[in-house]
C-alpha cells in the first residue's frame, strides 16, 4: 500500500493515517485543513493549527455536524484570502475574524451549486508529499450521475516538488505504484479507475473510493462496458472509460426499441462518409431543446447514448429517406455502426454539444497553411493583408479605453446585446464606471494576452461549425453547404471559394478549396457544415487532419482575401499512418498510462513543426515539415491508439535548440533560446510586445452616493450587511470551485490565465465558469426580489439602496480584494443602472483623499497642457487610472495626444508631402509628436519640477544642439542642477555582462563610457556637464573597475607570469552599434543606455534566422528518433546543419579615420601626415621605423584563437606566436555627436577611443597549437600571389576555414614622449571566404607607462591591490588632450577643403 508521508507537515501527515471513519462533512473539513497546510505562501502559527485540529475532533467527537460544516466554511475562506497575503504576513488576526462571523453566516453553509456541476477533489502527489487542492467545480458524466451515490471521486495529478512535470525516472518509481496500489487518505482507499487523453497528457487522472459494498475497480469499469472483456488492447479499454466520463448534460429518455442502426456509407476511396453522424426526429430535437433550456432547437446535437458516440442531426421522419425506408413510427433516433463505440445498458440521451455560431480565430497553424498556400500565386497580397488586420485589431483593442462604441462591441461578446444597450442608454459611461471599467480590462488583457501569444486574431468572414454529412443527400462531390445564424440572429447563407480545416491543436497540411451552393430547402438548417456523401470520391473530413463527423468542430473562412486562389497539395492518408507503426504493448492499464506519459510529445512535435515551417522555404509543405505533420497526426491519437510518435533526426538537428520568437516557450524548456524571424508571425509577435498595455482595475474603498440614497432604506439595512457578507463569502467560494483568481473573469466567464485543471478543454471550463456565474446572480436577485416588505416601487428603491450603501461602506483588511461586482450581481437591470450612474461623478467630489491625487495628477496634466500651448494641430487628454480616480500618488499621468486633421494640411509641419505620405500612419504620428510636444514638455517639467524659468535655445553652430538658459532664485537653480545631474548620470556609463564570455575577454572587463554624458544614445535631447566634473566621475568609476579587474588577475598566481607582457593602450577610431533599430520597440525612437545594455547582453543569448539550404532525403529513406518529455534522442554524431547570426545589438571598435572602402592614397598619405602632424604638437619624438609584417588570426577550435605574426620579407622569419590577448580591462569613450565621414576628406571627422589592459600568451613550439600553424616545419603556411595578396585556396581545409583574417603592416613608425609611447602603422586587411574584402588602414595607438600598476600586482601576495586613482584621471585627461587636437586638426583640415 502506498501511504505517502510528510514529516514536516503534521496536519497532512495526521490526516492520512487517521484510521478512523468519518462522514463526509468531516472528512472535508480534514481536507480543507490540509489544503491550508500545503499551500505553501500561507503562514499560520502553530497554536492556531492546534486550536483547529482540536476543535475538527472535539467536534467530531460531540457528532456536531454543524460546527464541522462551519469549520469548513472558515477554512475555505481563509484559503482563498491567504493568496493575496504576502509569505511573511501571519493571518492569525484574520482568521479570528472569520471565526466570530462563521456563527453569522450559517445559513449559508452549503453553496448552491449548478444542477448540471458538481464539486470534485484534487490532488497533487509528487515524489515527496501529498498537496492538496480544493473542490474544483466539474460538468456532471454518465459516470457521476450513476456512482455518485457509490463512488467518491478524486482527480490525481503527478507533478515534481515544483508542481512542474515529471521526469521519467520518476514516472517509473513513482506514479506507477501509485497508480498500481491506489492512495490511502484517512481511512479511505483511492483506486485508479480510468484517465481520459487530454489527462494523460495533463499527467492526471481519476480514482475513487468505493462507499459500500464488495466491487472492485474491475467490476465499476465491466459495469461500464458491459463487453469489457472483448477489448485486448489497454488503450482501447482506457479509450471508451474516458467517453463514460466526458462531461455532458442528461436530457431525454430513449428505450432500445426506439434507436435503430443503418449502414454507413463510404467513399469511393474507402473513407467513411458518414462516420459517427446519425439522425435524430424534430420532434425528440424539441425535447432535448427544453431539457437544454434553449429558446431555439438547433439542428445538431453531439450526444453519448449507452456506447453510442457521435452527432445526430434534426431532420422531419415523414421526408427522411433513411427515415421512410423502415416504415416504423416508433424509431426516433438512428445510429450507423461508426458511432457504436461499446455496448452499454443506459437509455438516457445526453447531450456533449449542440450546432451553435462560433466566432473563428486565426492562430500560428491556420496562419502558416495559409502562408504556404499564398507563396504559390505571385500576386498574392496575403501578407499584407494579414498584418493590416493584426494592426487594425490592435487598433480596435485599443480603442475601447476611449471610444465607447468600441467598448460596447467588446461587452457584446461576453454579454446579451439588448442588456449592453440598455447600459450605455441609461447614461452610464462604461469607460469610467468602475465595475465596467473592470470588465474592460479583463477582456482587453484577455484578448490581448491571445493576440500576442497565439496571434489570435478574429476572423469577420468565418465561423468555426460542427461537420455533419448532407442529411438530404443533394451535395455533390466537392461541394458543401453553409448557412449562417450569428448572435445578432441574422441568417446568411454563403457562396462562393471556401477554406475548411480542422483541430487547433493537429496542424492541418491541406486545406480544401470548395464551392458554396445556396439551396432554398436547407434554410432550416443552420449553423453546421454539411459536407457530400452522395457519390463522394473522397471524405473531405478525413483529409482535414483526418477528421470525422463524431463531433469535430470545423474551421471555415470565406474571405475572398484570406482564400488562396492557387490548388492546394494533395492531402497525407491520415487512416494509413498508424497502420505503419506498432502499437505499445501493455497488460495492463496502469503500464499504459505510464508510457503515455513518458512518451506524450505532442508539444514538442507541434513546437517542431512550427519552427520547421519558419525556418524552410516552402513552409509547411516541405517534405520535412510534411513528415513531421504525419508524427504529430500519430502524436494526437497516441493515447487512443498506443502507436509512439517519431519524428525525423534531421529536423531536430536543423531546429536544435531554437525557437522562432513567436513561440511561447515552454517551461520545461530552460535552455533553449530564441531567433528574431521575418516570417509575419515574428513581425505580429514583435508589435504586441512593444506596447505595454495592461489595464487593471485598482485598489478604492468607494462610499455612498447621496443622490442614491432613497427614503426608507434604513429598514433594509441590517438585512443588505447580512446579504453582503453573505454574497463575499460565496464569490470566493465560486473563485476557489472554477480555479479563478479575479472577480472579473467570474463575470465575463473566461480566465485570463488558464489554469491547469482548465487548459485541458477550456470550452468546458467556460462553460462551468458562466454556470456557476448565472447561478450566483440568480439567487441573489431571488433574496432581493422574493421580499414580503416590497409591496411598491418605492420599497424595492429604499432596498436596492441600502444594499448599494453597504457595498459601498463596506470597510475591509487592507490586503483583501475589493468585490465591486455585487450591485450589479444582484440588483435587476433597470435598478442596476440606477446604482451605478452616478458613481463616478460622485468620487469626483466627495472622496478627499482621491481627490488629492487627482489633483497632483490633474496639476502634472496642465502643466504639460500649458507646455504645449493652445495649438490648432494636436489635443491632449487623461486617459487610464488617473482619468477615472483609481490612482495612486505614485501612478504615472498617462495622456493621450490626438493629431487633428489640420496638421496634416500644414505646410510648415510637412515639408516634403511626398515622402511623408510614405510613412506609415504611426510614423506620421511620431513625427508631429516629435515636433509639436517633445521640446515643450522636456523644458516646461524642467521648469516645473525646478522652479526656475526653463528655455531651450538652438545653436547657431550645430543644430543637434540646445542650450539651456535659466532664471530663478539659488534654490531653484540648485534644484534644475541636481535633476540635470541625475538626467545625465542615467547616461554616464555601460557595463557589458554576456551570458557566454569569450576566453579572451575576462568577465566584467568592458566598459563604455559617454564622453559628456548624453541622456539618450540616439541624441534626440543632450546636456553635458562641465568637463571637470565628467573626469571626476568618470575617474571615480573606473578607479574602482579597474581595480576589481585585477584582483582577478591576482587570483591565479600562474597570471603573474604574464605581467611581463601587460599593456595599456589607447586606440582613436569609431564604436559601432549595429542592428540597434531591432532592439527599439515599434511605437519608440530613441534607446536609453540602461536598455542599450539590455539589448547588448540579448545579443550573446539570442540567434536570429538564417537560410536553411539543405538537402532533405525522400521520406523513406529519413531517420525516425522518439521523443520524451524534456529528452530528445538526437544522435552526436551529426553536426548542426548551419549557424545563426545572433540577435539584439552588436558593437564593434574600428580602429583609424579612414572609412571602410577607402583605397584612395591620396587619403591614406593625408591621414598619415595628419596623425604626424599631432603627435609632434603634442611633443612626440619620432623614434624609429620598423619594417613591415604579416599577422594571420586563426580559429583552430572554438575555445583558442591563434595570432601569428611573421616579418614582410622573402624568409617570413616568424616573429611572434602567441594566444590572442587577454583582456582585463576595456573601456570605450564615445563621441556622442558624431558626425560621420567627410565627402570631400573620406576621413571620420569624429572619433571615439578605446583603452585598454591586455596580457599575452607565447604558444611553445612543442604545442598542439603551434604545430596546427607550423604543420610543415618552419614553413610559413601562407602563400601571395604575384600582387602580394594572399591566397588560400591551397591550405587544407581545416586551416582554410579556420583563418579569420590576414593583416599586412606596410610600414610602422615609432614615437616617444616622456611618459607615452606612440605608433603609426599603415597597411592593408584581408577577410571573407576567400580573402577577397580589401581594407586600407592607417591606425595611430599609443601604449602607457604602467610601472605602478605592475609593481602593485607584484605584491598583492602580499597586500591588496590599490589603483591610485589620480594615475586613472591623469590617463583619462591624456587621453582627451589627444583627442581634442586631432578633432581641433580635421576641423581645419575639413574648412580648407
Amino acid at each position: 500500500m502506498s501511504v505517502i508521508e510528510e514529516a514536516p507537515l503534521n496536519i497532512t501527515s495526521k490526516f492520512l493515517k487517521c484510521d478512523e471513519k468519518m462522514d463526509e462533512k468531516e472528512f472535508m473539513c480534514w481536507w480543507y485543513l490540509s489544503v491550508i497546510n500545503s499551500e505553501m505562501n500561507l503562514f499560520l502559527p502553530d497554536k492556531i493549527l492546534e486550536s483547529m485540529c482540536s476543535s475538527i475532533e472535539d467536534f467530531s467527537m460531540q457528532n456536531n455536524s454543524k460546527k464541522i460544516a462551519q469549520m469548513t466554511f472558515l477554512l475555505q475562506q481563509l484559503f482563498y484570502e491567504s493568496k493575496f497575503f504576502p509569505y511573511w504576513s501571519s493571518i492569525e488576526d484574520r482568521y479570528l475574524d472569520l471565526k466570530g462571523e462563521v456563527e453569522l453566516l450559517s445559513s449559508n453553509i452549503n453553496m448552491k451549486i449548478p444542477d448540471s456541476h458538481h464539486l470534485m477533489k484534487r490532488l497533487v502527489v509528487t515524489p515527496g508529499r501529498l498537496i492538496f487542492k480544493p473542490e474544483a467545480l466539474y460538468p456532471h458524466s454518465r459516470i457521476t450521475r450513476q456512482f455518485m451515490d457509490r463512488l467518491d471521486f478524486l482527480i490525481v495529478s503527478f507533478k515534481d516538488e515544483q508542481e512542474q512535470r515529471l521526469s521519467i525516472s520518476d514516472i517509473d518509481f513513482h506514479v506507477e505504484s501509485i497508480l498500481s496500489e491506489g492512495l490511502k487518505i484517512g481511512s479511505r482507499q483511492y483506486l485508479f479507475l480510468c484517465a481520459s487523453a487530454s489527462q494523460m497528457r495533463a499527467h492526471s487522472s481519476y480514482f475513487v473510493w468505493i462507499k459500500y459494498g464488495n466491487m472492485s475497480i474491475e467490476d465499476i469499469r465491466k459495469e461500464i462496458i458491459s463487453n469489457y472483456e472483448e477489448f485486448s488492447s489497454s488503450a482501447k479499454k482506457l479509450s471508451r472509460l474516458s467517453l463514460y466520463c466526458t462531461g455532458d448534460r442528461q436530457t431525454i429518455s430513449l428505450h432500445s426499441n426506439e434507436v435503430h442502426m443503418i449502414d454507413d456509407i463510404s467513399a469511393g476511396s474507402g473513407d467513411l462518409l458518414t462516420d459517427g453522424a446519425g439522425k435524430i426526429t424534430d420532434k425528440c430535437a424539441e425535447k432535448i431543446a427544453f431539457h437544454l433550456n434553449l429558446d431555439e432547437v438547433p439542428s445538431v446535437f453531439q450526444i453519448r447514448y449507452a456506447g453510442i458516440k457521435g452527432v445526430v442531426v434534426k431532420v422531419n421522419p415523414l421526408t427522411d429517406e433513411d427515415f421512410q425506408n423502415l416504415n416504423q413510427e416508433r424509431i426516433k433516433l438512428l445510429y450507423r455502426p461508426s458511432m457504436q463505440k461499446f455496448i452499454n445498458g443506459s437509455t438516457e440521451l445526453n447531450v456533449v454539444n449542440y450546432s451553435r455560431y462560433l466566432d473563428l480565430h486565426l492562430n500560428h497553424e491556420i496562419i502558416l497553411l495559409l502562408l504556404a498556400l499564398h507563396s504559390l500565386d505571385e500576386n498574392s497580397e496575403f501578407v499584407t493583408t494579414l498584418l493590416d488586420m493584426h494592426t487594425d485589431y490592435i487598433k480596435t483593442l485599443g480603442k475601447c479605453f476611449s471610444n465607447k462604441h468600441s467598448a460596447q462591441a467588446l461587452l457584446v461578446q461576453y454579454f446579451p446585446k439588448q442588456f449592453i444597450q440598455s447600459i450605455v442608454g441609461s447614461g452610464i459611461d462604461i469607460l469610467t464606471e468602475p465595475f465596467w471599467f473592470s470588465v474592460i480590462s479583463g477582456i482587453f488583457n484577455q484578448c490581448f494576452k491571445d493576440l500576442t501569444v497565439k496571434a489570435r486574431i478574429p476572423v469577420k468572414n468565418g465561423c468555426l461549425l460542427l461537420g455533419v454529412p448532407d442529411p438530404l443527400g443533394i451535395l455533390k462531390d466537392g461541394e458543401v453547404f453553409l448557412c449562417i445564424k450569428n448572435s445578432q440572429n441574422n441568417y446568411s447563407a454563403i457562396s462562393g471559394r471556401v477554406v475548411i480545416y480542422r483541430n487547433h491543436f493537429c496542424i492541418q497540411v491541406t486545406l480544401e478549396l470548395l464551392r458554396l451552393l445556396i439551396f432554398q430547402n436547407c434554410i432550416s438548417f443552420s449553423n453546421f457544415l454539411m459536407l457530400p456523401k452522395k457519390n463522394a470520391v473522397v471524405s473531405l473530413a478525413s483529409e482535414c487532419s483526418g477528421g470525422d463527423l463524431d463531433g469535430d468542430l470545423y474551421g471555415c473562412i470565406y474571405d475572398a482575401l484570406l482564400v488562396p486562389k492557387c490548388k492546394s497539395y494533395s492531402p497525407l492518408n491520415y487512416a494509413n499512418l498508424n497502420k505503419a507503426s506498432a502499437e505499445v504493448s501493455c497488460q495492463s492499464m496502469v503500464d499504459f498510462y505510464c508510457e503515455v506519459v513518458k512518451n506524450d510529445a505532442l508539444g514538442r512535435i507541434a513546437t517542431l513543426h512550427t519552427s520547421l515551417s519558419v525556418f524552410l522555404k516552402e513552409g509547411v509543405f516541405h517534405p520535412l515539415a510534411l513528415k513531421v505533420a504525419e508524427s504529430q497526426a500519430i502524436a494526437v491519437d497516441f493515447p487512443k491508439t498506443g502507436i509512439k510518435p517519431k519524428v525525423p533526426t534531421d529536423a531536430l538537428e536543423m531546429v536544435g535548440r531554437r525557437l522562432p520568437d513567436f513561440i511561447e516557450r515552454p517551461k520545461s524548456f530552460r535552455r533553449i533560446s530564441k531567433f528574431v524571424t521575418d516570417n509575419p508571425l515574428g513581425v505580429m509577435f514583435r508589435e504586441c510586445t512593444s506596447f505595454d498595455f495592461e489595464k487593471k482595475i485598482g485598489k478604492c474603498k468607494f462610499e455612498a452616493c447621496n443622490r442614491l440614497l432613497f427614503e426608507g432604506n434604513e429598514r433594509f439595512i441590517d438585512e443588505a450587511q447580512l446579504v453582503y457578507k453573505l454574497y463575499e463569502a460565496d464569490m470566493k467560494r465560486a473563485l476557489l470551485a472554477c480555479d479563478l483568481d479575479m472577480e472579473v473573469d467570474l463575470v465575463i466567464g473566461r480566465p485570463i490565465n488558464w489554469s491547469e485543471a482548465q487548459i485541458g478543454n477550456k470550452m468546458k471550463a467556460m462553460d462551468s465558469i458562466r454556470c456557476c456565474r448565472d447561478s450566483l446572480k440568480n439567487r441573489y436577485r431571488s433574496i432581493f426580489l422574493e421580499d414580503p416588505r416590497l409591496n411598491n416601487s418605492r420599497d424595492i428603491l429604499a432596498k436596492a439602496s441600502a444594499w448599494n450603501r453597504v457595498v459601498f461602506e463596506k470597510q475591509h483588511v487592507e490586503e483583501v480584494r475589493f468585490i465591486i461586482n455585487i450591485p450589479i450581481t444582484i440588483v435587476p437591470d433597470n435598478l442596476a443602472l440606477t446604482i451605478g450612474m452616478s458613481v463616478n461623478n460622485y468620487l469626483k467630489t466627495h472622496i478627499f483623499s482621491i481627490r488629492h491625487t487627482y489633483s497632483s495628477k490633474f496639476a502634472v496634466f496642465t502643466q504639460i497642457a500649458e507646455a504645449v500651448g493652445q495649438s490648432d494641430f494636436v489635443r491632449l487628454r487623461m486617459f487610464g487610472s488617473s482619468c477615472i480616480f483609481l490612482c495612486e500618488d505614485y501612478s504615472d499621468v498617462d495622456i493621450y495626444a490626438e493629431i487633428l486633421p489640420s496638421a496634416y494640411k500644414n505646410k510648415n509641419l510637412v515639408v516634403n508631402e511626398r515622402e511623408f505620405m510614405l510613412l506609415s500612419q504611426r510614423n506620421q504620428e511620431k513625427h508631429f509628436l516629435q515636433l509639436l510636444i517633445s521640446q515643450n514638455v522636456e523644458k516646461e517639467m524642467l521648469g516645473f519640477i525646478s522652479g526656475a524659468d526653463v528655455r531651450l535655445i538652438p545653436k547657431e553652430n550645430n543644430a543637434f544642439l540646445l542650450s539651456l538658459k535659466a532664471e530663478g532664485s539659488a534654490a531653484s537653480i540648485s534644484r534644475l542642477r541636481k535633476e540635470l545631474t541625475h538626467l545625465c548620470i542615467t547616461g554616464y556609463s555601460l557595463s557589458r555582462r554576456p551570458r557566454r564570455v569569450p576566453k579572451s575577454f575576462i568577465e566584467g572587463s568592458s566598459i563604455f563610457l559617454l564622453k559628456n554624458y548624453p541622456v539618450m544614445l540616439k541624441l534626440v535631447m543632450t546636456f553635458g556637464l562641465n568637463y571637470d566634473v565628467w573626469v571626476e566621475l568618470a575617474a571615480n568609476d573606473l578607479t574602482a573597475r579597474l581595480q576589481k579587474q585585477l584582483e582577478k588577475f591576482c587570483d591565479d598566481q600562474a597570471n603573474l607570469k604574464l605581467l611581463d607582457t601587460m599593456e595599456m593602450t589607447l586606440r582613436f577610431g569609431n564604436f559601432y552599434a549595429i542592428d540597434v533599430s531591432d532592439a527599439i520597440s515599434a511605437h519608440e525612437k530613441t534607446l536609453e543606455i540602461n536598455e542599450f545594455a539590455v539589448a547588448m547582453e540579448r545579443y550573446f543569448a539570442t540567434p536570429r534566422k538564417n537560410d536553411y539550404n539543405i538537402s532533405v532525403p525522400s521520406s523513406t529513406q529519413m531517420q525516425m528518433v522518439e521523443l520524451h518529455p524534456g529528452n530528445s534522442k538526437r544522435p552526436n554524431n551529426r553536426r548542426t546543419v548551419c549557424s545563426h547570426t545572433k540577435n539584439g545589438i552588436v558593437t564593434s571598435f574600428c580602429p583609424g579615420l579612414l572609412a571602410s572602402n577607402c583605397s584612395d592614397s591620396n587619403v591614406v598619405f593625408t591621414c598619415k601626415s595628419l596623425y604626424r602632424k599631432i603627435l609632434k604638437k603634442f611633443g612626440f619624438s619620432e623614434s624609429t621605423s620598423v619594417c613591415g609584417w604579416w599577422r594571420v588570426n586563426f580559429h583552430p577550435t572554438v575555445n583558442h584563437e591563434i595570432s601569428l605574426v611573421v616579418k614582410d620579407d622573402d624568409n617570413k622569419s616568424l616573429m611572434q606566436i602567441c594566444h590572442r590577448p587577454k583582456v582585463w580591462f576595456s573601456t570605450t569613450i564615445c563621441d556622442p555627436l558624431h558626425d560621420g565621414v567627410n565627402k570631400n576628406s573620406k576621413l571620420f571627422q569624429s572619433h571615439d577611443m578605446r583603452i585598454k589592459i591586455v596580457t599575452t600568451e607565447d604558444i611553445l613550439p612543442e604545442s598542439e597549437l603551434y604545430r596546427f600553424c607550423y604543420s610543415d616545419g618552419d614553413v610559413f603556411p601562407l602563400k601571395l600571389d604575384v600582387d602580394g595578396q594572399p591566397r588560400i585556396g591551397n591550405l587544407p581545409d581545416n586551416m582554410r576555414k579556420s583563418i579569420g583574417y590576414i593583416r599586412n603592416v606596410k610600414e610602422c613608425i615609432c614615437f616617444s614622449s616622456c611618459d607615452l609611447d606612440a605608433e603609426l602603422i599603415m597597411g592593408k586587411e584581408y577577410s571573407g571566404l576567400q580573402m577577397e574584402l580589401v581594407r586600407h588602414f592607417v591606425e595611430l595607438n599609443f601604449s602607457f607607462n604602467i610601472s605602478e600598476i605592475k609593481n602593485e600586482l607584484k605584491q598583492s601576495l602580499l597586500r591588496k591591490i590599490h589603483i591610485n586613482e589620480s594615475f586613472v584621471k591623469g590617463v583619462i585627461n591624456k587621453a582627451v588632450d589627444i583627442s581634442n587636437i586631432i578633432t581641433e586638426e580635421m576641423a581645419k583640415l575639413n574648412s580648407n577643403l
